[in-house]
């Protein structure tokens, strides 16, 4: 729900991946550190008080994270709506709105041809190469080298 209520809040995640594409081992590392930020441009118009309600749903440790009680009867959520001006103009402002469009088209064709990369890259293993062939190969050798007959050099002549 934080990253949720991030979302739109702003209109982007707290954690994301810097070229746009899936889950990269960075952005786990930042959510399981807790690592995000409130930038000024996006969140000058925010309320303290919201900054702190995300705050505490994006806290890492569950024993110290917002509960579900705790979030109904926080005074920003439960409160009147601030007085916070809502800067939609320059969202719509035409030269910013071409540029989003732009910038949107962009990201979505960098997605479409990443995915893409991903499919051509499916490496499929023969069923020899399998992890399962293979161990079950490593266990049949080892089977074969403890049932094996001892050279007569190791037989002990006294049996």
């Amino acid at each position: 729900m934080g990253v949720v209520m991030y979302i739109l809040l702003c209109g982007y995640p707290p954690f994301f991946s810097i070229n746009g594409g899936t889950i990269s081992a960075g952005m786990k590392t930042k959510i399981k550190a807790g690592e995000y930020q409130f930038p000024k441009a996006e969140w000058r118009n925010v309320s303290e008080e919201a900054k702190t309600v995300i705050r505490k749903m994006l806290t890492v440790d569950p024993a110290t994270r917002a509960t579900i009680d705790w979030i109904l009867r926080c005074p920003w959520l439960v409160g009147t709506v601030p007085e916070t001006p809502i800067d939609i103009h320059s969202m719509f402002d035409s030269e910013n709105y071409e540029q989003m469009q732009i910038e949107i088209a962009a990201a979505n064709h960098a997605q479409r041809r990443a995915d893409a990369d991903d499919d051509e890259h499916i490496d499929l293993l023969t069923p020899d190469k399998s992890r399962i062939a293979q161990r079950a190969a490593k266990r049949q050798r080892q089977s074969a080298t403890e049932n094996a007959i001892p050279p007569l050099s190791q037989i002990d002549e006294r049996e």
